[in-house]
């Protein structure tokens, strides 16, 4: 079973179908959507393809995309790829509802 160390995430990052680039959702390109004034398009800043684009998994250097949203006892909520999904994380604690040295 894999440990992961709370410091070893880095959330919020999004896979380009398109160009396959991986950019932090801050870095996305945005602008106000033509149709709907309530809302905005999304587009990658490498290919300029609009809204093409997966969730990849929070831990850091993991590159696969994200398959559920887990609650951590922390107060998170981590978007992780499903090897992830399986591991604890810290020394005792790991997704919701799991007990130490229990994968979720």
């Amino acid at each position: 079973m894999t440990v992961l160390a709370l410091s070893r995430f880095d959330p919020d990052r999004c896979q380009c179908n398109s160009c396959g680039a991986i950019v932090h959702e801050i870095d996305l390109l945005t602008a106000p959507h033509p149709f709907d004034h309530d809302n905005v398009i999304r587009g990658c800043p490498r290919c300029k393809n609009c809204d093409p684009f997966d969730r990849v998994c929070d831990v850091a250097g993991c590159l696969n995309v994200s398959s559920s949203g887990n609650p951590f006892p922390d107060g998170t909520y981590r978007w992780l790829c499903w090897t992830h999904s399986r591991s604890t994380v810290g020394d005792s604690a790991g997704p919701q509802g799991c007990a130490q040295g229990e994968s979720a």
